[in-house]
């Protein structure tokens, strides 16, 4: 096969360049196979090819596949990844939770009123971005990810991983945070039940109890789509199935006092809540400010 790079029409690129074009294009091809990739099975020479850059140029970077696997799982991990430089994991989430509340004014003279609000913002957000993250490619990837780093790489880039899965998600945390102080607890009269436990506890907890059940989603889709064999048929196991109990509403609170459908990662993630957050005695009164 040639060396030659078409796509270069004779301009050398320089070394940094042929990484970023490699890196690149390997991750769109992750995405694009979805969270059953192998990156072992990986080809080195094919995303060569689809990123028509030197062959020679490649090797120099990477002499052994192991070393480019390697500095990829790093580039999905890092900048690069679903969460990498988002205010929130899901920017739409955000804006359910503030409608919610705006639309629902009338409700927050009572502590009662409030704790309806509480219930529905969760319900809708927690639903919502569930959704968003089953959906995205990159999210799946950055999920399947978190799943698999103690067991992905070489055990010498392994905490290099794990670095930059948690600054990716940094900024994310920082707004799950900032959401919680700023909105949520002010104008819902609620405070930490312990102060050992921190805002900063409850959005790691709820992101990875998010992450985990959309994962499973995920997986659950990917049996169900691709009819292997073994995969359990929803309703086969005699408990509902896996299928069947990610899918299905399960009943919660709900704004006119009666029960409403639920997710069961948003009923889990109100059980959170609860277990951080506490109405606050000298609460008094509701604003949601200009």
């Amino acid at each position: 096969m040639s060396d030659a790079d078409p796509g270069a029409q004779g301009r050398r690129r320089s070394k940094e360049q042929v990484r970023e074009t490699m890196l690149q294009t390997a991750l769109e091809m992750a995405v694009e196979a979805g969270v059953g990739i192998s990156l072992d099975s990986i080809s080195v020479e094919e995303v060569i090819q689809n990123a028509r850059v030197p062959r020679s140029s490649v090797y120099r970077i990477w002499p052994a596949k192991e070393m480019f696997v390697d500095d990829l799982l790093c580039h999905m991990a890092g900048r690069h990844s679903y969460f990498s430089g988002q205010d929130v994991f899901d920017p739409a989430t955000f804006a359910v939770v503030t409608a919610t509340i705006r639309d629902n004014k009338h409700l927050l003279g009572s502590a009662q009123g409030r704790r309806a609000v509480l219930c529905e913002g969760v319900r809708l957000a927690v639903q919502r971005n569930v959704q968003a993250l089953r959906q995205n490619s990159n999210a799946r990837i950055h999920t399947a990810l978190i799943a698999t780093v103690s067991s992905t790489g070489s055990a010498a880039i392994r905490p290099r991983i794990a670095q930059a899965l948690d600054d990716a998600e940094a900024a994310s945390r920082r707004s799950i945070v900032a959401l919680f102080r700023d909105l949520v607890m002010p104008t819902l009269g609620l405070r930490l039940r312990d102060p050992g436990a921190t805002l900063d506890h409850l959005a790691v907890a709820g992101s990875a109890l998010a992450q985990g059940l959309a994962l499973r989603h995920v997986l659950v889709d990917a049996l169900a789509k691709d009819g292997a064999d073994g995969a359990p048929e929803p309703g086969a196991d005699g408990d509902g199935g896996s299928a069947r109990l990610l899918d299905c509403p399960v009943p919660g609170p709900g704004l006119a006092g009666r029960p409403a459908e639920w997710s069961l990662a948003a009923l889990s993630y109100l059980g959170l809540i609860d277990t951080f957050l506490e109405p606050d005695p000298g609460y008094d009164g509701a604003s949601l400010g200009s």
